[in-house]
Parts: C-alpha cells; sequence; structure tokens
C-alpha cells in the first residue's frame, strides 16, 4: 500500500497537469510507464490516457500498453467528456498516437489467443492507416478467422491500409462469399474502392446482384456505381434488378444515426441511383426508367428516377414521346414535377414537348377555378339540396368533389414552377411569358422572411440550375440576389453560395463575395456539412481568398481545428498563398501545439516561394522535437527542390532519426534538393 497511494495521487495529479500539449514534458514518460503496472484499474487507464498525448516519443511503453489491450475492466473519469472508461480503451489509443512505432508490437497482438486483443490490434492498426503497410501479411490469414465479426474488422482495416489494394484484393473478393451477411456486405461496400482492380470485381459483384440478403444486394448495386466500369455488362445486370423492391433498414448519418434512428430503403432505389452515376452509358435502361415514372408506384422515388434520366443526357431524346403522354396523363405533382426536370434539361431537343407543358400549365389554372368553386360553391349547392330534400342526381353528384380531394389529384404550383423552368430552358426566347413568371417567383421569395428555406428546398434548386442553364441571357436577375446578398441576418451561409455560384455565370460581375463573405466561408471550415463547399468557394474566389484566410489565422488562432483547416486550404493556393508566407512560417516556427507546426510547416512546402526566407526556416524545423514536424519540415524541403540544396548536411544526419517515417521522407527529400 505505501507505493499504491503515492501512484494514485500522481495519476490523478497529470489529469490536469498533462492537459495541454506545450506543458508536456518528456521527462514524465518514465514516471508515467511505471504507472502502467499498477494494480489499480485508474491509474493504468490514467497513465495510458496521458502516454497518448506524447506520441512516438512513449515507445518505451508498447510492451505493457499490448498486454493492457485485454483488461476490460472499468473506471470512472472526471477529465473527460465521458465518465467512466476501460483501460483497455486507453492503451488502444495511445497505441494509435503512437503510429508506424506501434505497428511491430501490434502486428504481433494479431495472434494472440484472446480474440478482444487480437480485434483490437486488428483495429488500431486501421485506425493508424497507411503507416502501418507493413502488418498486411500478418492481417491477411485472419480474413479466415472464426469469428465473424473479426473477419469484418480486417477486411475494413486492410482498405484503411493497403490504398491501392494490391496485396488484399483476394481478401475482399473472397468476402463476398462468406456465410455471414455482414462480412460479405462489407466486402461488398469495399470492393467500390478499388477502381483499379474492375476487372476482377466486376464479375463478382454482378453475381453478388443475387445474394439472398437485400441489405448485400444493395451494396453490391453501390459498389458497381462507384466503380462506373464495364458499363454495357453492369447496366443489363442492373436493368434486371429494377424490379427488386425488397427492402432493407439503413441508418441515417449523423446525428439520428447517433440514435440508431433508421429508415427503409428498397433495392431498386439503389440500382436507380447506380444507373445514373453510369451517364449516357445506361442509355439501354432510358424505357425501364420512364415506365417507373408510368406506374406511379410507391415504391419507386420519382426523383431519383429522374435524375437518372437527365444523366442520359440528349440519348434521352428517343423516350420524348412516352414522357409526354405520361405528362398528359398522371395526376401526381410529384411525377409531373419529375417530367418536366427531365424534359428542361433535354433543353432545344425537347421541343416537341411545349404544347404539353403549356396544356399542363393550363390545368394549373384550371384546377385553381375549380378550388375555388370548391370552397365557396359547392357547399352553398349542398345545403340548399339538403334542405330541399331533392335527392341528388349521381351526374350532380360526382361534380361536388370535396376540396380536399382536388388538392390531391390536381397539380401544385410546384408544377407551375417546373413547366416555366422547363419552358424557358427549352426555348428561353420564344418564352419570355414563362420567364417572366419565373422572375416573378424569384422575386417573390427574395421578398419572403422564410427566404432561405425557399431558395434551399428541391424547387429553389430548380430555379437555380435553370437560371446557370440560361448563363447571362439571365442577368436581370442578378439585382435580386444581390439584394438578397445585402440582408446578412436573412442568408444562411449554404444559400449565399448558391447565390454566388448563379451569379458567377448570370452575371460575374455583381459577386458580392468580398471580405465580409470570405470571412464567413473561413468560419465555414469546420462545418462538416459545408466544410466542401466551402473550400470549393475559397478556390474559386483565388486571390481574393488569401487574405481573409491570413486574417482567419489570427483571428482564429486558439481554435487549433480550424487553425489547421485554413492552413490547408491556404496551401491549396500554392504561389498565390505567397502574401501569408511569413504568416505561416511563424506558426511553423513559434506554435507551441504540434499539429498546428506540422501543418503550417507542410503549408510552406505548398506555397514554394521565397525559397531564401523558406527554406533556413524549415532547416531549423528538422531540429524539432516532435517526429511529426520534422516529417514534414523534411518533405517541404523536398517540395523546394535544388532551391534547399543548403539543407543535404542536415538531411544526411537524419538518416539515422529514431523514426521511421522522418527516415523514409529523407530518402525522397535528398534526391530533390541534390
Amino acid at each position: 500500500m505505501r507505493g499504491f497511494l503515492p501512484g494514485l495521487c500522481f495519476a490523478c495529479m497529470m489529469s490536469w497537469t498533462v492537459c495541454a500539449d506545450e506543458l508536456l514534458d518528456v521527462s514524465r514518460i518514465p514516471e508515467l510507464v511505471k504507472l502502467l503496472d499498477s494494480e489499480l484499474a485508474k491509474v493504468r487507464g490514467d497513465a495510458a490516457y496521458h502516454l497518448a498525448q506524447y506520441g512516438p516519443e512513449a515507445k518505451s511503453a508498447l510492451p505493457t500498453l499490448i498486454t493492457m489491450l485485454s483488461d476490460d475492466r472499468t473506471y470512472s473519469t472526471t477529465n473527460r467528456i465521458l465518465g467512466a472508461t476501460r483501460v483497455s480503451n486507453d492503451a488502444f489509443a495511445t497505441l494509435v498516437a503512437m503510429g508506424s512505432e506501434s505497428v511491430a508490437v501490434l502486428e504481433t497482438a494479431t495472434s494472440n489467443r484472446d480474440l478482444d486483443v487480437r480485434s483490437r490490434a486488428v483495429m488500431a492498426l486501421g485506425r493508424i492507416g497507411l503507416k502501418a503497410r507493413p502488418a498486411i501479411q500478418s492481417l491477411v490469414p485472419l480474413a479466415t478467422d472464426t469469428d465473424p465479426a473479426l473477419r469484418k474488422l480486417v477486411i475494413e482495416t486492410l482498405s484503411q491500409i493497403d490504398r491501392q489494394g494490391d496485396e488484399s484484393i483476394s481478401v475482399f473478393l473472397k468476402g463476398l462469399t462468406d456465410q455471414d451477411n455482414d462480412v460479405r456486405r462489407t466486402a461488398a461496400k469495399t470492393l467500390g474502392r478499388y477502381r483499379d482492380h474492375y476487372e476482377e470485381t466486376v464479375p463478382v459483384l454482378v453475381r453478388s446482384l443475387k445474394d439472398r440478403e437485400p441489405i448485400v444486394r444493395a451494396t453490391a448495386v453501390q459498389a458497381l456505381g462507384e466503380l462506373g466500369k464495364s458499363p454495357k455488362r453492369v447496366v443489363y445486370a442492373l436493368i434486371d434488378r429494377l424490379d427488386d423492391h425488397a427492402t432493407y433498414g439503413s441508418f441515417s448519418a449523423g446525428f439520428g444515426g447517433c440514435f440508431g434512428i433508421g429508415y427503409e430503403r428498397h433495392v431498386s432505389d439503389d440500382v436507380i441511383k447506380a444507373l445514373g452515376r453510369f451517364g449516357t452509358a445506361a442509355e439501354k435502361a432510358g424505357p425501364r426508367l420512364v415506365e417507373l415514372l408510368a406506374t406511379e408506384a410507391t415504391t419507386t422515388n420519382v426523383e431519383s428516377v429522374a435524375s437518372a434520366i437527365v444523366r442520359l443526357g440528349p440519348t434521352a431524346k428517343p423516350l420524348l414521346p412516352r414522357l409526354i403522354e405520361i405528362l398528359q396523363q398522371s395526376n401526381s405533382q410529384s411525377t409531373q414535377v419529375a417530367i418536366l426536370h427531365i424534359l428542361g434539361n433535354l433543353g432545344p431537343h425537347a421541343r416537341e414537348a411545349v404544347p404539353a407543358i403549356r396544356e399542363t400549365l393550363a390545368r394549373v389554372d384550371r384546377n385553381s377555378n375549380a378550388k375555388q368553386l370548391s370552397n365557396h360553391a359547392i357547399p352553398i349547392i349542398r345545403k340548399f339540396l339538403k334542405r330541399s330534400s331533392i335527392e341528388i342526381d349521381p351526374l350532380i353528384g360526382s361534380q361536388l368533389t370535396d376540396p380536399a380531394d382536388i388538392d390531391e389529384v390536381n397539380p401544385t404550383p410546384a408544377v407551375q414552377l417546373a413547366a416555366n423552368c422547363a419552358l424557358v430552358r427549352i426555348d428561353p426566347e420564344g418564352n419570355s411569358a414563362a420567364f417572366d413568371q419565373l422572375l416573378a417567383e424569384i422575386l417573390r421569395r427574395s421578398e419572403d422572411k422564410f427566404v432561405e428555406v425557399y431558395l434551399s428546398d428541391p424547387s429553389g434548386d430548380l430555379i437555380f440550375e435553370t437560371l446557370d442553364s440560361l448563363g447571362e441571357s439571365a442577368k436581370q436577375v442578378a439585382p435580386i440576389f444581390k439584394n438578397l446578398l445585402d440582408r446578412d441576418a436573412v442568408l444562411d451561409l449554404k444559400t449565399r453560395l448558391k447565390i454566388d455560384k448563379t451569379l458567377e455565370k448570370i452575371d460575374p460581375d455583381s459577386r458580392q463575395l468580398t471580405k465580409d463573405i470570405t470571412d464567413l466561408l473561413v468560419k465555414g471550415l469546420v462545418w462538416s456539412d459545408l466544410e466542401h463547399e466551402c473550400k470549393a468557394a475559397l478556390k474559386g474566389l483565388g486571390h481574393e481568398a488569401i487574405w481573409s484566410l491570413i486574417d482567419g489565422l489570427a483571428e482564429f488562432g486558439d481554435d487549433q481545428d480550424r487553425c489547421i483547416e485554413i492552413l490547408e486550404v491556404l496551401g491549396e493556393f500554392g504561389e498565390q498563398a505567397d502574401p501569408g508566407i511569413l504568416t505561416v512560417l511563424g506558426m511553423a516556427k513559434n506554435d507551441n501545439r504540434r499539429d498546428v507546426r506540422a501543418a503550417a510547416t507542410m503549408t510552406v512546402g505548398k506555397i514554394r516561394t521565397t525559397p531564401e526566407v523558406a527554406v533556413p526556416v524549415l532547416i531549423r524545423l528538422l531540429d524539432d522535437e516532435r517526429p511529426v514536424v520534422r516529417e514534414q519540415a523534411v518533405l517541404s524541403l523536398a517540395a523546394y527542390g535544388q532551391s534547399a540544396h543548403a539543407a543535404v548536411e542536415k538531411l544526411t544526419k537524419l538518416r539515422n532519426d529514431d523514426y521511421i517515417d522522418v527516415r523514409a521522407a529523407v530518402e525522397v527529400a535528398l534526391d530533390s534538393v541534390k
């Protein structure tokens, strides 16, 4: 007990003393390693938890950490988000944090008798990623383990490590014939990522379209769509599955998925989407897809069908007569909108559909009048007939339609909008009245206090799509959008991005992504649902965005995640980002956060300007105490090529660096700078 309590007190004290990267002291590592042998779960777990912050520098703990993978004891925590954790979880996290240094011991642990240890070792290798490539050959035999959950995990891990698939493709292919449904589904999903192996993959995935489990069939469909190869054979196989209306459960991503909120899908929905990915190569599927619109079956997602037909491009022109016929016969709003969307995308190729589209607009007016009659006249007529005790003639009774029934069968303003958009796209000059209606709709929406909701719904997307196709001939809409952009409190960032994209096409001179908006884009870089759009918009702005990014480094310097994202985007501008080179170099030299220094060092190599300023700083960073920073400094020097010749002597010494990743980077750099 004498050494017991001091150990416990030390671990508790470490929970707050070792909480920030700048306070890390490598001299504490030996003390923490000793605490890993404690009999107390909390002491062992906390020690492992804090060792993770030292990364590869804590490699002396590796033998003990491997044994801790089987320690499933739980203990309470006060310094973390979750109130309790397992010792094995802390050991796992630390092994992952050590990266390539822990690969060898994890590789040995994959043959451990304990299933939990094997599984955690495999999962840790997957989390380490590409740096765990040396372990591939040890993982392959585990694909035949007796435990199906481990077999599935092996497939997932190999896909994270072997990005090219050259060493693991046979494992994935064999997984499609596994007895376990989940293993087969995982194998099918994985194979969709390896386009270079499509000749081996496509035939096996096509066979999986007849798997006994709907979710496996659906995943095989998705994988074939991802591959996008051997279109003729795949398209015919997918056409045969258009009648596969079997359902399978699927968990929604994001917030709902955390609570297991799922939804049911039909295999045919995935087939339709996959056919859409083949574009014009799926021409043979056109007639079958059109008939899905005609049936108006509850199992058919008409929006997906329309999207697939749209992607057929001009090859969909032979489908026009049938599309027109369905448009004239259908009473379904969703079907009518879907067909009008297809006709609009065909543009001038759909001229013969103009009469049918005008008739659809006329039906909107007639049904609007019918609705008005239903609301006002029919109740009075019914009341009169009831008072007069007159027997209602069946013919008259059929006309006394309930207003609610008319709502179900008659087109709504959504159809009217889709019809006007189609007319404008088919013949912009000959349908000025339709354009005026579209303009009125845009103006109406812009004046609504819920403008961002209405511009973000599917019909709003239809408006943007139509304007984009018109180009500068729709220039008169620009003032409306410019006015919207001035209403900062109304529009969210996502809607602003849509408007800017359209303004770029209809009136480039009126684009409003000035300093204020680019600042918003910088703020949006760590919003998971907008990150891609923000990066694309910033990159599209070119030099205009660079100063906002530089200012963002100053404004959000305390936010590590956002800071790293800004550095990454800045690096994508390459030499254009030269105005920010001094700021980035300063962060690479002086920031006390390891990951930020590493990101800044990498960005210096991407900007590749003023070598006389950057190279001396990078050479200095070769002495950084953090391996990840040294590695990025080496790679950035390699990017400067012969301009970094002064680094040869220092790089040569790093051939003996303690860390394998640094040594590997040095060999690449020396070839470039000599």
